[in-house]
């Protein structure tokens, strides 16, 4: 079988173990099962627990940007991460990262 490297015109014969290791994946890809909610329920609960220790720690830190500058800062977020730190009352202007 021929494989093209993207962006090059060059081709090359793959060999008969490559060739054995792809159709070996997709057999292995076939046999992995779909797992349950019950069986998804502990890596649910260790993501809960960790979510919830990040968001103490980064309250810790807000609390530490009061404490240093005296105004309410708080992290910014936008699209699920931390972008910049701004005043709780918008009159500051946002300090992007």
């Amino acid at each position: 079988m021929t494989e093209q490297v993207p962006g090059k015109a060059a081709t090359r014969e793959k060999s008969a173990e490559e060739e054995g290791d792809s159709v070996t994946r997709r057999n292995n890809m076939k046999k992995l099962k779909r797992p349950t909610k019950k069986e998804l329920k502990p890596f649910w609960k260790a993501l809960s627990i960790m979510e919830r220790k990040f968001g103490e720690q980064v309250r810790e830190l807000e609390d530490l940007l009061k404490e240093t500058y005296g105004e309410h800062l708080m992290f910014f977020w936008c699209d699920g991460e931390i972008v910049g730190v701004g005043s709780e009352d918008r009159k500051m202007k946002l300090i992007h990262r």
